[in-house]
């Protein structure tokens, strides 16, 4: 089983590369055996290098390292909370009501999920993280409210093929509640995330899942918790539970 570390924005534009170490060799010890990071439009050219040494120590101690497309066209999951550039830029792309208003968000305007030039941006992107970051795969995960738009646009079924294909030597990740974008394809490459709860109280009602082929992902330090600290105790708790 795949024990697998959300370690999301933590690399940042700046950061002190001794304490990135210091948290890589930390989640190591927790029992993980990969992270994934969050990766934005435009961090591959502005934050090639820091993403690049997070990636390099987590290949030192022996962890594989996975991408999560952040808020891509505003229409992936968006952990950072930043708006989307390509939607800013490219209007015209974007999806609009009936009346042609560009609709908007909590994130500001999304990309049209069935339109072509949406769909060439984002296999652009794949390949930027693919092939210029030594990525060994993709977690996709997309927020609840555009669930069903992304699902009805088959876009993700699409970009889905286009890695598998193209890139048949990188293991895709998806939550199960995303299982419905993939039907009908080819999804042997593919394997299923199970999240641990964000809470001492969901922890504490915790039990080992029944599948082992799974990735069993966790958040490290999840904001918003009273007691951080013990939080991540009981969730190495939880690991030891799995030798």
């Amino acid at each position: 089983m795949d024990i697998n570390c959300f370690y999301f924005g933590k690399y940042a534009y700046t950061f002190v590369p001794w304490q990135i170490e210091k948290d890589i060799r930390r989640i190591k010890a927790m029992g993980a055996t990969s992270i994934t990071l969050n990766v934005i439009e435009q961090d591959y050219k502005a934050a090639f290098e820091n993403i690049s040494l997070v990636i390099s120590l987590a290949r030192t101690l022996g962890l594989k390292v996975y991408a999560l497309p952040d808020g891509w066209g505003n229409l992936t999951g968006n952990i950072s909370g930043f708006p989307s550039v390509q939607a800013v830029k490219k209007r015209k792309d974007c999806l609009a009501d009936n009346e042609n208003n560009l609709i908007m968000t909590d994130k500001g305007w999304l990309l049209n999920p069935n339109n072509k030039q949406v769909f060439k941006f984002f296999k652009k992107k794949l390949k930027e993280i693919l092939e210029k970051f030594d990525f060994d795969g993709l977690f996709w995960y997309h927020p609840d409210d555009r669930t069903e738009l992304v699902k009805l646009s088959g876009l993700f079924k699409l970009l889905h093929g286009y890695v598998i294909e193209k890139y048949p030597d990188k293991a895709v990740f998806y939550h199960p509640k995303n299982n419905s974008f993939f039907d009908d394809i080819n999804v042997e490459q593919t394997m299923t995330s199970y999240i641990l709860p964000k809470t001492e109280q969901g922890l504490s009602n915790w039990t080992k899942p029944d599948k082992l082929n799974i990735m069993l992902s966790y958040f490290d330090y999840p904001p918003n918790i009273e007691q951080p600290e013990e939080f991540m105790t009981l969730m190495s708790a939880c690991f030891m539970q799995l030798k």
